[in-house]
């Protein structure tokens, strides 16, 4: 059974859907994860980014001019692309998996470099991850606090 924790969450094979998107509280924070896009390749192509921030229900990642992920552009501006995530969760790089929805992408240059921002909403995660992502997420409020 999916814990409530003010979100209308839904489970389904102990795994929780997110079915509910709002604007929560972001936290910058710079972490690894993989990205492999859903039903776009024959073979599907991962490639490891980094996000700008996370919220309880998603993050954003930023890619750069240098990046090689570079080439998932195309495909992320695909209005509502699936994406299977691997996220590395710090201080000991706990590895959680979800699938999610890119909800929003922009573009635009930065002292001669070019970026790609997309906006990932977490649809499907397993409870235990779900867990781990959130206590993740407060710790990052808790460090904002303290600034």
């Amino acid at each position: 059974m999916a814990e409530k924790n003010g979100n209308r969450n839904t489970a389904v094979r102990g795994k929780i859907l997110m079915s509910e998107r709002r604007k929560l509280e972001r936290y910058e924070t710079s972490i690894s994860l993989s990205m492999r896009l859903s039903g776009v390749f024959t073979r599907p192509l991962t490639v490891n980014v980094r996000s700008r921030n996370v919220s309880f229900e998603g993050l954003s990642i930023e890619l750069y001019k240098e990046d090689e992920s570079l080439d998932l552009i195309p495909y992320l501006v695909l209005d509502g692309k699936a994406v299977e995530l691997e996220i590395k969760v710090p201080p000991k790089g706990e590895r959680i998996r979800a699938t999610g929805r890119v909800v929003w992408c922009n573009s635009g240059s930065r002292k001669a470099s070019f970026y790609f921002r997309a906006g990932i909403f977490i649809e499907e995660i397993e409870a235990g991850d779900r867990k781990k992502w959130e206590n993740f997420v407060k710790k990052m409020a808790q460090v904002r606090e303290k600034e």
